[in-house]
């Protein structure tokens, strides 16, 4: 049964239809040049950072985990804080890690420490 969902999944990749892949592009330009320029695609068996462009020459990542609950009492809505990873890479290269569940994410072209809140 595995080897016909694989041949089912791979024919409808030949045809541009990925099953279970999210991507996310953040881009950034200013007078129409890029400043940032970076792509995160999250598969079911990993995530893959890429840094595409910077005018820092680096894009710095901080990754949290999408682990938010619901105040009792007063139905507001507090997400954990704690960032779960953060790195930078150098223009043109990428990082490949093991698969984030429902991922939330900040990329800048500035070092600094972003808050949950990408601030």
């Amino acid at each position: 049964m595995k080897t016909v969902i694989a041949i089912i999944a791979y024919t409808l990749s030949l045809f541009g239809i990925d099953i279970g892949s999210h991507v996310r592009i953040d881009r950034v330009q200013d007078n129409g040049a890029d400043v940032l320029y970076s792509q995160v695609v999250s598969r079911p068996g990993s995530t893959r950072f890429q840094c595409l462009r910077s005018t820092s020459g680096q894009c710095y990542y901080t990754v949290y985990p999408q682990q938010c609950t619901t105040v009792p009492g007063t139905g507001a809505v507090e997400c954990d804080t704690r960032p779960v990873e953060r790195f930078a890479l150098a223009r043109g290269d990428s990082r490949q890690m093991a698969p984030i569940p429902a991922l939330r994410m900040c990329v800048s072209a500035q070092a600094g420490r972003a808050g949950a809140d990408c601030e």
